[in-house]
């Protein structure tokens, strides 16, 4: 227990330079997984380029690189058309190695074994801040083009 209380006193006393600016959002529900939008994937795609955000584009829909929001937290996005005028976004989040570095240095390697860079898909809570930030931008991204409905 007093490890745990240890890992928990390290890891709060780290900041990360902010990249992007994120706007915190009070009226999502919580254990929302995805969003709505209610515009086409021309305006989507419009809008990741004004903000020099590269996807990759399939047959299913659209798929963001890597965005890092600060140094600790990777954004990914699923971006799927649903008809000619409603597009659902799929927040993805990861930690970056810095974190998992700063663990390691902190409580070593066998503290840090257990942290993965691995994308998760964001479930949001007020109290996960990396998961909320990585949906708030998302939300913040796109809801000039249209309706954002959860």
């Amino acid at each position: 227990m007093r490890y745990l209380i240890f890992i928990l006193f390290c890891t709060s006393c780290t900041t990360y330079q902010n990249f992007v600016p994120v706007t915190d959002l009070y009226n999502v529900p919580r254990g929302s997984t995805q969003f709505f939008i209610q515009t086409d994937m021309e305006a989507v795609k419009g809008a990741l380029r004004a903000n020099t955000i590269t996807y990759y584009q399939s047959d299913y829909g659209l798929e963001t690189e890597d965005i890092f929001l600060d140094e600790g937290t990777r954004a990914k996005y699923n971006i799927y058309p649903l008809d000619s005028v409603t597009v659902k976004v799929v927040p993805h989040w990861a930690i970056t190695q810095k974190v998992i570095g700063q663990a390691t240095a902190w409580v070593g390697t066998i503290g840090a074994s257990g942290m993965s860079t691995e994308w998760q898909r964001v479930v949001y809570k007020t109290s996960e801040i990396r998961p909320k930030k990585v949906f708030d931008y998302g939300v913040g991204l796109f809801k000039d083009l249209g309706h954002v409905s959860y």
